[in-house]
C-alpha cells in the first residue's frame, strides 16, 4: 500500500515540507507527493500563476507527484472557472513531472467550488462541470506505462532545523499497541476510571513540572529529534505512564497516586512478559 502526503501551498515552508517527506532512507519516506494548490485563478498562464516554478522544483523528485486539489475559484466563483489550468497540467510541460490532478470539488456548498448540486437524491451538474468536462476531454498527456516507469532520482538531504523549520529528521517510534497496552497493564498507579481527557492536562501539567524524569517516556521534542518509548500511546495510556513513573520516583506514597480521587493504586498489576 502506497502512503503519501497532500500539503497545501504555504509560501513559508512548501519547500521544506516536501523536502522533509521525501529525505533520508527511501523505506521512510513517502510514496507520493499530493499538492493542493491554487494559484491558476481566472485567465492565468503556465508562467503568472508560478505553475513553471512548481515543475521546476519537483523535476528532481524522487516519487510521483500530482493536485491532490485544484481549482480557484475567483474571480467569479465556481461558475466562472475556466479550467485552464486543467490544459496546462495534462499538457507536455507539466506531464513529465505532476501525474494530473484532482479537480476540488464535487457537490456545491457555502465555499462555492461545486461542479454538481446535489439535493436529496438527485444530482444536477453545473455550468462549469461541463467546461471541466470538456477540458478533460481534450486532454492528450503524454506518460509511462506502470510496466516501464523506473524512477531515476534519489531522496534529497533533509531540511536543515531553522527559524522557519524546527522539525528534525529522526522520526517518533511506530505506533504500537501491544507495546502500550503491555506498559499500560503493568501499571502500579493507574489513571480511575471514568476518569475524562478533558482532565489530563492539569495532571500531566503537575507531573511534568515537578518531576521532569517521571515525563521522559512521553517526550516528544521534534526539534531535536528526541521520542520517549510511549510517545506514539495514546492519552489515557501516556498518562498511565506518567502517573507510575510519578508514584514510583516518590516511593510510592500513597499521595502521590491520588490526584483527588482522578488517580488509583492497581492492586494487582500485570508483570510483563520477556
Amino acid at each position: 500500500m502506497g502512503v503519501g502526503y497532500a500539503a497545501n501551498d504555504d509560501a513559508e515552508i512548501r519547500i521544506h515540507m516536501a523536502q522533509y517527506f521525501n529525505c533520508g532512507d527511501p523505506d521512510e519516506a513517502i510514496d507520493f507527493w499530493g499538492y493542493n494548490i491554487y494559484s491558476w485563478c481566472g485567465k492565468s498562464s503556465y508562467t503568472e500563476s508560478g505553475y513553471d516554478v512548481q515543475v521546476d522544483f519537483f523535476s528532481n523528485y524522487s516519487v510521483p507527484v500530482f493536485f491532490a486539489e485544484y481549482g480557484c475559484n475567483s474571480p467569479g466563483g465556481a461558475e466562472g472557472r475556466l479550467w485552464d489550468d486543467t490544459e496546462a497540467l495534462y499538457s507536455d510541460k507539466m506531464t513529465g513531472v505532476f501525474s494530473g490532478g484532482i479537480a476540488y470539488m464535487f457537490h456545491q456548498e457555502e465555499n462555492d467550488y461545486g461542479l454538481v448540486k446535489v439535493t436529496g437524491d438527485s444530482a444536477k451538474t453545473m455550468k462549469n462541470y461541463d467546461v471541466l468536462r470538456k477540458q478533460l476531454a481534450a486532454a492528450k498527456p503524454s506518460g509511462v506505462s506502470m510496466s516501464s516507469y523506473k524512477p531515476s532520482n534519489s531522496p534529497a538531504a533533509c531540511p536543515a532545523v531553522s527559524d522557519d523549520w524546527q522539525v528534525a529528521k529522526t522520526l517518533p517510534p511506530t505506533p504500537d499497541s501491544g507495546l502500550c497496552d503491555c506498559m499500560y497493564q503493568s501499571l502500579s498507579c493507574a489513571p480511575a476510571e471514568g476518569l475524562k481527557e478533558k482532565d489530563y492536562g492539569d495532571m500531566f501539567g503537575y507531573i511534568c513540572e515537578n518531576d521532569e524524569l517521571a515525563c521522559a517516556g512521553i517526550k516528544h521534542d521534534m526539534e531535536a529529534g528526541v521520542y520517549g518509548p510511549y510517545s506514539m500511546c495514546n492519552p489515557k495510556e501516556q498518562l498511565g505512564h506518567v502517573l507510575d513513573a510519578y508514584y514510583n520516583n516518590q516511593n510510592k506514597g500513597s499521595y502521590a497516586c491520588d490526584f483527588d480521587g482522578a488517580a488509583k493504586i492497581q492492586s494487582s498489576p500485570k508483570v510483563p512478559s520477556s
